[in-house]
């Protein structure tokens, strides 16, 4: 199983032709609760077309892997962070958590168009 990043997500309701070439080459996804929150951040729920891509995104929600939060995921994302700040990176505290929850359930690999968001993570990246 392969980790989307938010930005995969984004890409693949635009249509991006780059992300569905990548994702040919696995069977199985698997998105988190934070990708969902970050999604739903970005989408005011009194625009006509932000409802659209929300129905699409609760779609798409349904029909893959969704992977939770938890108190020790919370504690491998801090360290991820802390990691990071000590080698004089940083990496946004959603993507911690985002790095935290694959990797606590096994998933080693994500798929972003923002590699250097998550280099420093312990995640395999491929970006598009």
């Amino acid at each position: 199983m392969i980790g989307l990043d938010t930005t995969a997500v984004i890409d693949l309701f635009r249509g991006d032709s780059n992300i569905k070439s990548v994702l040919q080459q696995y069977s199985a996804y698997a998105f988190t609760d934070f990708n969902y929150l970050e999604l739903f951040f970005g989408l005011d729920s009194t625009n006509k077309q932000h409802i659209a891509e929300a129905e699409y995104y609760e779609q798409l929600f349904e029909s893959v892997t969704r992977l939770s939060f938890n108190r020790d995921i919370a504690r491998k994302a801090s360290e991820i962070y802390w990691r990071s700040q000590k080698r004089g990176k940083t990496i946004g505290k959603f993507d911690c958590v985002i790095a935290a929850i694959y990797l606590a359930n096994n998933v080693d690999t994500i798929i972003t168009r923002n590699s250097k968001h998550f280099s420093l993570t312990g995640l395999k990246v491929i970006s598009y």
